[in-house]
This record gives structure tokens, sequence and C-alpha cells, in this order.
């Protein structure tokens, strides 16, 4: 079995700007962050997929849109599983807000702590175990396939650290750009990746290239 994964974050949106906690909540994209898709888009034209596979949040499906509309995938679903991680009563804040306005449980998550979760929100391990179905479930739905989803930051983060079994604890020592694509190939029974964090020029504009 050979199932290919291209994995994409969403393009660039106001809260990204703004440095605020998105999670589960949307902020619009940004005329820069539409360029990107449609430029990502046109990159990807001549590579046949089987399926686009979008989180079902509203910056994820809109990047999704505008990619396809140069890919033109007729096998177009939303996953749940690929939603960014819910960061609760921190959603809408930046990290200087977060820290005034509740800064014990701010404490508690720039521990490092992978169990330490904000009200309402979850862990980086519940982000994880959805991930790892995500992981799990794929070459089992789509065998011989190869995929193309967009999603979130985090996800991408925490695929990348499944993958190449990077202690969730360690800090990130790479960056997670807007658009920016990663390719990973599932064989033997194992994931591997292939290529992390592509992204594609956009002459002078600027590439978000950080995740909250």
């Amino acid at each position: 079995m050979h199932t290919e994964l291209y994995l994409v974050r969403h393009g660039e949106t106001l809260w990204n700007l703004e440095k605020r906690f998105q999670g589960q909540i949307d902020s619009p994209l940004t005329e820069n962050g539409r360029e990107q898709a449609r430029i990502l888009g046109k990159f990807l034209q001549g590579i046949s997929f089987d399926v686009l596979i979008t989180s079902d949040l509203g910056r994820a499906e809109e990047t999704a849109r505008l990619v396809n509309s140069f890919l033109n995938i007729s096998a177009f679903t939303t996953e749940p599983l690929l939603r960014e991680r819910n960061f609760g009563i921190f959603h809408g804040l930046n990290r200087e807000e977060a820290e005034k306005r509740y800064p014990q449980e701010a404490a508690m998550i720039w521990s490092g702590n992978s169990d330490a979760a904000v009200p309402g929100g979850e862990s980086k391990n519940q982000l994880r175990q959805r991930v790892q179905q995500f992981l799990d479930e794929l070459p089992v739905k789509y065998p011989d396939k190869r995929i193309l989803a967009v999603t979130h930051g985090g996800v991408v983060n925490t695929a990348i650290r499944l993958v190449l079994r990077i202690p969730f604890e360690a800090p990130r020592r790479f960056k997670l750009p807007n658009t920016g694509l990663s390719i990973f190939v599932y064989e033997e029974n194992e994931w591997f990746l292939r290529a992390m964090n592509v992204i594609c020029p956009l002459n002078n504009r600027h590439i978000y290239d950080d995740t909250v």
C-alpha cells in the first residue's frame, strides 16, 4: 500500500496578523491569504489528486475552495478531525491579553505540559489523539490514493511530530507558514515525511510563519 498525503495550512487570516488565538473560532482570510491559496493551486496543477479533505472551519474551507478552483478535484469532503486545537477561553485574545486576563491558565499552558488545557479547550495530547486517528484512518479509507488536505498550523505541527517522533514537550524548531505544503507517504505500514512546509513565492508579499 502506498498512500500520499499533501497537508496544507490555511491561508493568512486577519487574526494571524494580529497574533490572536483562532483555535476553533474563525477570522476571515486576508487578500494576501486568498492570493496564497490561488498561487498554491496553480503550483499543484498537473498533480492528480483523488480526494480533497478540509477542516470544517471556515478559513480552511475557503482556502481549500480557492486551491480547488485550479485543480477541480471532484471528491471534496470536510473532516472535523482536522480542526485546529480548541483554545477555549483564549479564543480571540493575543498572548499579552491572555496572560493579563487569565494569568494562572496562561502560565499552565506556557509550561509545556502536554496535558494542560484551558477551560473549554483542548490539551496538546487531545489534539495529538485526533491527528493520530486521522493518520491511522487515512490509508484504510484511501488505499493507494493521493490526498490533498487543508488544515491548521497546530495539526501540521502535530502530524510532523508524530511522524518524526519529536517529543511534544520539545520546543518547535521549524516554521509553519500559511499555505505551507508538507508531503507524507504511507508505505510498509508506516508514515514517512517526504517534504516539509514548502511555500510558493509571493513576490514581495509577507509570509506569516507562526502559529498560536
